[in-house]
């Protein structure tokens, strides 16, 4: 499979200066590809993708657990990056930069994960910490959704 044409990359990086980042993974899982808002955003799902088992199976499910977050894997940079367009090119075309709903959801979901990874203790401290993320980033709406110790609904837990 081959990047025919990966305009919506293209736009990410170009017109909105996104950051793509792509490495193969230490697990054998492939080669991912990563366009976030921020160079350190992308720095923290590449080093989430390297932790320990207990830390790195938690955070990499939360990244990959949804269609709408710019982070995808496959068995070759061509693949994933292929991927990776086929997956931007589900969203609505008018979600792709900055100040959208979507750049926001984005960011929110990201700067979650980096706030449980700096704020773990140890190894494993990330299980269990990592809200869920909602299948369409439209529902990413509550901004305490990715407060610890509050629910998906901003409640106290």
């Amino acid at each position: 499979m081959a990047v025919h044409d990966p305009k919506r990359i293209d736009l990410l990086i170009i017109e909105h200066d996104f950051t793509f980042l792509a490495w193969n993974d230490r697990y054998s899982k492939g080669v991912w590809v990563v366009c976030a808002p921020n160079a350190y955003q992308a720095n923290e799902i590449l080093e989430s993708s390297e932790d320990g088992d207990l830390d790195m199976i938690p955070c990499t499910e939360f990244v990959l657990s949804t269609d709408w977050l710019p982070v995808e894997i496959g068995p070759s940079l061509a693949d994933a990056m292929t991927a990776l367009e086929t997956r931007l090119a589900k969203l609505p075309a008018d979600q792709l930069g900055r100040g959208s709903g979507w750049y926001a959801a984005v960011w929110d979901a990201l700067e979650h994960l980096r706030g449980v990874r700096r704020e773990s203790a140890g190894y494993g401290g990330t299980e269990g910490r990592l809200h869920p993320l909602p299948s369409n980033f439209t529902d990413v709406r509550n901004p305490d959704m990715f407060v610890p110790g509050k629910d998906k609904g901003g409640e106290a837990s």
